[in-house]
């Protein structure tokens, strides 16, 4: 069965959240939402690429898993890059591929980021109120 790119997407994003639900502790896993919602609205304001720097310049767990996650479905998961399975992605090198590309590629790129955002944002938030009913 072929699934649609918008389903591919959300099975990406979906994966991406429950990865870092299970890996980080509440207050992480409180900014990974928070962060995760501001990320498009950066994107919408600055650009992709200024963006991923900003994220890449606060480092730590949250923004470091959000950066893997972005890239991973933006370098490796949609066929537009060379890299493989094998190359570990990273914010960093979704920076590098942004500088060293065309403009199409950062319009290609910045279009698909907000698409999956809308997903991962959506999930995260699910995945919250599922931990809240919990307690």
């Amino acid at each position: 069965m072929t699934q649609t790119l918008s389903q591919r997407r959300a099975r990406h994003a979906w994966q991406a959240v429950q990865k870092a639900s299970a890996a980080l502790n509440e207050s992480e896993w409180e900014d990974y939402q928070r962060q995760s919602k501001r990320l498009s609205v950066r994107i919408m304001t600055s650009g992709l690429g200024h963006a991923i720097a900003y994220m890449n310049a606060k480092s730590g767990m949250v923004n470091d898993r959000l950066g893997a996650g972005m890239a991973d479905w933006l370098l490796v998961k949609r066929p537009t890059t060379k890299r493989t399975r094998r190359d570990k992605v990273c914010g960093k090198i979704l920076c590098d591929e942004i500088c060293h590309r065309d403009a199409n590629f950062l319009r290609f790129a910045t279009n698909e980021a907000l698409q999956y955002l809308q997903w991962l944002v959506r999930f995260a938030e699910a995945e919250i109120r599922d931990k809240n009913k919990s307690q």
